[in-house]
């Protein structure tokens, strides 16, 4: 019955497995770090920002590959970056 359930589910809220949350958590807490790419992501989650929170063990180091079809768009998707640059840009043409 769990299956029946998953597969009626959007894949975005699916967990990946039971290791790790669904995207749609694991992108909330990515965006709240406020990284700007995926450099930053890397080290983040190598321990080497200490003014961030510390990885938590459902969020994957590498959510390119754990989400990839389960919701990833791309790492400015993920970091919530493309819209600002979208914005950025629009600025400095006024």
């Amino acid at each position: 019955m769990e299956n029946q359930q998953q597969e009626k589910m959007p894949l975005e809220k699916v967990k990946p497995n039971a290791k790790y949350s669904c995207f749609l958590e694991a992108h909330d807490f990515a965006r709240s770090l406020q990284l700007r790419s995926r450099k930053e992501w890397r080290a983040w989650a190598k321990g080497e920002m200490s003014e961030k929170p510390q990885r938590p063990n459902e969020v994957p180091a590498h959510p390119d590959g754990i989400y990839k079809i389960k919701g990833w768009q791309g790492w400015k998707h993920w970091l919530g970056t493309a819209d600002k640059s979208i914005s950025d840009k629009n600025s400095t043409l006024n």
